[in-house]
């Protein structure tokens, strides 16, 4: 075999398997063909082993073999020895690639992964990862980060781009990424960067907000953090934006304090979800507004007004439209009060706002020296958490009061086999027309949904079977 039909095969299977080939893929007839393809004609002679040539003059690493030379791998790690001495402590594969590349593609090196895998089958002391390679394996990019820029004079800005000037091996990207580290770098205003500890901070404004905050916590069960303000702090760091100060404060002074969830502060371990943050405001306060409970819901990103109602009517008592009071303070005289619903009920299901009259109501005392009027919201409420007869079904809690009544002892799947069920008791004729007519006149829904309809009507035949 002549040197230049070795050198004519290694150029085929440089150009065919640039990123290496699988040691149990290859086989001598793939490279025959290649080669017939290159050179239309020549042939590689019968007697010749590709396959053991290939093994001459590739290495193997992970299940593959890669076609560099032993010449021109000891090429590669004189290179690497030199960029490597040169005082960079760490180099990425493909800014490496990038910068030799004319002479790696004439070596054989293809890619950077080609590159990659050469450098970990090298014994050496250097450190050779899955991206990059370094003067030791305690080497990290953070590191090396931190110590060019705490070159930089103290308390002054300084850009990415300062940064990768002087790591030209590193891609700017991975400078990026391990400056938006959130605690130990702050970016300003115009995107640069400044190391956190060398911010200035008005510690005494920092610990009387902090009082403030365990304050809310006592009274509220939770704080709303994007509502304090740092004035003084902002002022002693004018290239940062209150959010970005707010942020590093919290991180730095209050983060053993106080568990953040958003713009949410709570204690360390409560559960957390706008819905259960509102239940248990609700539950801390003696009574509330409709429109308090709305703004604060608001700022607990919690838009949905059957979410608000909820929350509340699980936790205290609605007495009217607008206001709902601590549960501890309503006392109900609940067998007397069953007993005036009962003609109103007598063992059916019955919409809440068929309860017209209260007069034979037992009153509603507070605790707190004084009686409530009845009315649904009231009714609505006690049963919920009171009635020992009775019980309520909704499909969500609204201000519109609707929803139904029914004897405790009747048993629903949900409130669509309710509904069946009263179109049923009703006799109500089983079309979209006819139900929808009916269950929003009487307030068990709000409007006509279709669907929801559908699903009654087809509820409805199925309890007809069964009667």
């Amino acid at each position: 075999m002549s040197d230049k039909m070795l050198k004519k095969i290694l150029v085929v299977i440089s150009e065919n398997f640039s990123n290496g080939v699988r040691a149990d893929f290859i086989t001598d007839n793939q490279i025959r063909r290649a080669y017939k393809l290159r050179y239309s004609d020549e042939e590689i002679p019968v007697s010749f082993s590709v396959i053991n040539f290939i093994k001459k003059v590739s290495f193997y690493y992970g299940g593959k073999y890669y076609f560099v030379t032993a010449l021109n791998r000891g090429r590669v790690f004189r290179l690497v020895d030199k960029v490597l001495n040169a005082g960079n402590m760490i180099v990425y594969y493909e800014e490496f690639f990038a910068r030799y590349r004319g002479k790696l593609i004439d070596w054989h090196v293809k890619t950077p992964a080609v590159l990659g895998a050469l450098l970990r089958t090298n014994d050496s002391q250097y450190y050779f990862a899955d991206k990059y390679f370094a003067v030791n394996k305690f080497v990290r990019l953070g590191d090396v980060i931190e110590y060019k820029v705490r070159s930089l004079p103290a308390g002054v800005p300084f850009s990415i781009e300062q940064i990768h000037e002087q790591l030209s091996y590193v891609p700017a990207q991975e400078v990026e990424r391990v400056l938006n580290h959130p605690r130990k770098y702050s970016k300003t205003i115009d995107g640069k960067y400044l190391l956190t500890e060398q911010m200035a901070f008005d510690l005494s404004e920092i610990n009387e907000v902090r009082s403030g905050l365990l304050s809310d916590l006592k009274t509220d069960g939770h704080a709303i953090f994007n509502v304090q303000d740092f004035p003084n702090t902002l002022a002693l760091n004018p290239e940062f934006s209150e959010a970005t100060i707010r942020g590093v404060v919290f991180d730095r002074y209050l983060s053993k304090d106080f568990s953040r969830h958003g713009n949410i502060l709570t204690v360390h371990g409560t559960a957390v979800g706008g819905t259960n943050l509102l239940k248990r405001f609700c539950a801390l306060r003696d009574e509330l507004t409709l429109n308090e409970l709305t703004d604060r819901a608001k700022k607990l990103g919690i838009i949905r007004q059957t979410s608000i109602i909820e929350a509340a009517s699980e936790t205290m008592i609605r007495v009217s439209k607008n206001v709902f009071v601590k549960e501890d303070f309503i006392s109900f005289h609940t067998s007397a009060i069953d007993e005036a619903l009962t003609p109103f009920v007598q063992g059916r299901i019955i919409a809440l706002r068929d309860v017209t009259s209260f007069e034979k109501f037992e009153p509603v005392k507070d605790s707190r020296g004084f009686e409530w009027e009845w009315n649904v919201y009231l009714l609505e409420s006690f049963l919920r958490k009171v009635s020992r007869k009775y019980k309520f079904h909704t499909s969500k809690a609204t201000n519109l009061v609707n929803g139904a009544i029914c004897p405790r002892d009747k048993i629903f799947l949900n409130y669509v086999d309710l509904m069946s069920a009263v179109v049923m008791q009703e006799k109500i004729p089983l079309n979209i027309n006819s139900i929808d007519a009916f269950l929003i006149e009487k307030n068990f829904r709000t409007k006509r949904v279709e669907r929801l309809s559908t699903s009654i009507i087809e509820r409805a035949h199925v309890l007809s079977l069964a009667i």
